[in-house]
Parts: C-alpha cells; sequence; structure tokens
C-alpha cells in the first residue's frame, strides 16, 4: 500500500521569533517546508496579530503564555518540533519545560539559534532605566534605525518593543 504525505500526520513547526519581530518573519518558511510540515504560527503579546495586548514583563510570563497557547493547539498523538531564534531561543528553552510541566508530549527537536546556551550569561546593560535619548544613541551603535521613526506617535508605539531587544 502506498500511502501519500497528506494521508500521514504533519510534522508541526513552531517557530519563536527574536525579541522586536513578529512570527511573520517566519511566513516564507510555508513555501520552504517540504510536504511533510506543517508551519504554527503562535504569535507573542504585543506583536503582529496581538498587537493590542501588552508585552510580557518577564521570560516567565511570556515561556507560559506560548506554552499555553501550543498545548491549546496540540492533538494527543501530533508530532511537532519548535525553532527559537535570539530572544525566541531563551524563550524555546524555558517552553520546553513549560510544556514538560503540562504533561503535553515532548516536541520531537529543539532548535535554538542566534544566542548563547542558557547556562551562559551574558553582561546586559540597564537599558530599562536608560533615558529615551541615550537608549537610541546605544541603538545608533547597532546601525541606527529609519529616519521616519523619528516621530513621537511611532517612538511610543515601538521603543517599548524595541528595549527588549537589546
Amino acid at each position: 500500500m502506498n500511502i501519500g504525505v497528506s494521508e500521514i500526520n504533519k510534522i508541526k513547526v513552531i517557530p519563536i521569533p527574536y525579541a522586536g519581530s513578529s512570527v511573520n518573519v517566519f511566513h516564507e518558511w510555508k513555501k520552504l517546508l517540504p510536504d511533510r510540515y506543517e508551519l504554527f504560527m503562535s504569535e507573542l503579546a504585543g506583536r503582529g496579530t496581538r498587537f493590542s495586548e501588552p508585552c510580557y514583563q518577564s521570560v516567565d510570563e511570556a515561556s507560559e503564555d506560548i506554552a499555553k497557547r501550543i498545548s491549546e493547539q496540540l492533538e494527543y498523538d501530533d508530532e511537532y518540533v519548535i525553532f527559537g531564534h535570539s530572544m525566541g531561543a531563551l524563550l524555546t528553552y524555558e517552553i520546553y519545560y513549560k510544556l514538560k510541566q503540562m504533561g503535553i508530549k515532548e516536541p520531537r527537536h529543539l532548535f535554538f539559534s542566534g544566542r548563547n546556551a542558557p547556562h551562559i550569561f551574558e553582561k546586559r546593560e540597564d537599558i530599562e532605566n536608560m533615558t529615551n535619548e541615550t537608549f537610541l544613541q546605544k541603538v545608533e551603535q547597532y546601525g541606527g534605525l529609519p529616519e521616519e521613526f523619528y516621530t513621537k506617535e511611532i517612538m511610543d508605539m515601538f521603543l517599548p518593543i524595541l528595549r527588549q531587544i537589546l
């Protein structure tokens, strides 16, 4: 008997984005993944389709929320993998343990990119307490922002998200 790909349970690929982005950065993956895989988007609060929601205040809050959203979408026998980039890598690590605590079947694989291992701590500047002027000077060191960003409306909207990136 010849079984086609459509008759086999697809493996869900769950990408977790970096701090300032939405899961939309992974949208093109739909075209690139082999038929055996299905892209499953789980948006972070304060981004994309959840833009009107407040941003997370901690890694624990974020990982709890995303783990809950993932668990609500998985069927008992679903195969899945989680990919996290940069801050998403840290969240992926924490999400794994949250899902395990919830009794959810473990993912087939975890993929981490753009970040050191969780046990290697990086010295981080006190970005939360920087003035906007000092913070924007720091951003300039990373290549700056488009000129259009420097309007009051845009700055009010995106500075809190941008502060999470650095």
